[in-house]
């Protein structure tokens, strides 16, 4: 089942529900004006907190046009985050499960 949502502007998009532990993917694509879109993960549903998706080496995973990436989380819920650009942001995004 794939989500899908739109972001226009610096900021957060909206929560997506992904299948914990599984293998899902990230894409997205439009006009970024300079700007980057990383992965936020939920902590704990009960709580406001999200921590960023980072990669092997523990960088933050961020795209800074369109693109896409695999990811694992023990979270339920992720939302992308659009930061950076010049204002006129207008981006596209889906998570599905991969496996």
């Amino acid at each position: 089942m794939a989500q899908d949502g739109t972001k226009t502007g610096n900021g957060n998009g909206e929560d997506l529900a992904v299948t914990a532990d599984r293998w899902n993917l990230f894409e997205v694509w439009g006009t970024f004006d300079g700007g980057n879109v990383s992965l936020e993960a939920k902590v704990d549903e009960s709580t406001p907190v999200y921590m960023p998706l980072r990669d092997e080496s523990g960088a933050i995973r961020t795209l800074s046009g369109a693109g896409s990436f695999e990811f694992r989380t023990s979270a339920n819920l992720v939302r992308p985050v659009l930061a950076g650009g010049g204002g006129s942001e207008d981006i596209v995004y889906r998570v599905r499960r991969v496996q």
